[in-house]
């Protein structure tokens, strides 16, 4: 940089104000206006070694990824990754161009040097972090296209390494700019953790739940997750380091803090989408005045579903209602299957349909579940028993 301001100090020095009377104010600041083009001339020297580097990233390395994986480079592309990687090369330029002590005279400014340095070190520091969070995103999506990321995110730890990262980032920049060495700086730092753990408290809350959600594999993206307590019931969109977001049925997003599934108890229906299977638990609610004993005429009618020494037409329901089950094409017939009188009460008698449809989709398991009971109700006239309706009077 030295050899730039000697270069146009000289320049500005050698004019004659005799051949040139519009430059005399410039002679009179000649070591202002040198300041002031010597830093024009690094910045153009950094813009094309930026320029230089684009070219050489997007003709080379990038049509070659384009090649191999055009995936992974409009991962790439979208997370502007290519000119954030080349914006290195403006502050390494400004480093090469700036030289040692040792190559600037006592004449030299040193509020130049300064200046010169700070802003390369605040660049740097700028450069770096920018580029550590578009590395970081890009590793998410790619990571998304692998079929291992359905059942383990790393999401949440790459945070984790992105804010350290920062701090790393941060911490080195002040210390350059203090004198100071980063351990020592460190060190400091660790003096105001305790403020720190009550200013960042829920943030910390969350860092510890959503490094817990990951390695237990608690909930995972696309799980169906039901809390009541805030009245979440819906699929898992997006999971990282302090929020969890949860599209419910009716299109609404909730969104909760990580710590809030580890603290408070929620419902994951994903093994139930895994087996491809749903439990149905309804049940046909019928009058019990209708109860009684089986007639001489309707032993032999219902002595498929008649057992003991005194059947009933309830209990021969029952029991064709067990058989209709086990005989239904869409009822897993390797899980349990029951059907029970429950107690009555003011809405009748109710009997018991427990089994599991075929199918965790939500539309065709409704569908199942209402041929059953639909059937179930329009049958059980058959047997002398009629459904309960409460009297409105």
């Amino acid at each position: 940089m030295y050899l730039i301001y000697h270069a146009i100090l000289k320049v500005l020095t050698a004019l004659s104000p005799d051949k040139a009377r519009f430059l005399s104010p410039l002679m009179t600041a000649a070591p202002f206006f040198s300041c002031l083009l010597t830093a024009a001339a690094v910045f153009l020297i950094c813009l094309c070694a930026r320029a230089c580097g684009g070219v050489i990233f997007d003709r080379l390395i990038y049509k070659m990824l384009l090649a191999e994986r055009p995936d992974w480079a409009k991962i790439l592309r979208k997370n502007k990754f290519p000119p954030k990687m080349t914006n290195i090369l403006i502050p390494v330029s400004m480093f090469l161009l700036q030289g040692t002590p040792g190559d600037y005279p006592a004449s030299f400014p040193r509020e130049l040097l300064f200046l010169y340095s700070a802003s390369a070190v605040i660049l740097s520091v700028i450069v770096a972090m920018l580029l550590i969070r578009s590395l970081i995103k890009c590793s998410i999506d790619i990571y998304a296209l692998f079929p291992i990321s359905k059942t383990h995110h790393i999401k949440g730890i790459l945070q984790i390494l992105e804010i350290a990262a920062y701090v790393i980032c941060l911490s080195a920049g002040v210390s350059v700019l203090l004198g100071k060495s980063l351990y020592a700086l460190l060190a400091g730092l660790g003096a105001l953790t305790a403020v720190g753990s009550l200013i960042f408290k829920d943030s910390i809350l969350g860092l510890v739940a959503g490094l817990q959600l990951s390695s237990n594999d608690m909930v995972r993206i696309g799980d169906w997750i039901e809390m009541e307590k805030y009245s979440a019931d819906g699929t898992v969109v997006d999971l990282s380091l302090t929020t969890v977001k949860i599209q419910n049925f009716d299109q609404s997003v909730t969104s909760l803090p990580a710590y809030a599934l580890v603290s408070d108890a929620f419902i994951n229906w994903r093994n139930m989408e895994i087996s491809g299977s749903r439990r149905m638990k309804r049940s046909v609610y019928l009058n019990a005045a209708d109860f009684r004993f089986l007639r001489e005429d309707e032993l032999e009618k219902f002595r498929e579903y008649s057992a003991g020494d005194k059947p009933t037409n309830i209990g021969a329901f029952r029991a064709f209602a067990l058989d209709y089950l086990k005989k239904h094409p869409s009822v897993r017939q390797d899980k349990f299957i029951m059907t029970r009188l429950l107690e009555c009460g003011e809405y009748g008698a109710p009997l018991q349909v427990y089994a599991f449809a075929a199918t965790a989709d939500t539309k065709e398991y409704e569908e199942v579940q209402s041929e059953i009971i639909e059937y179930l109700y329009a049958k059980a006239e058959y047997f002398g028993i009629r459904a309960y309706q409460k009297p409105f009077n």
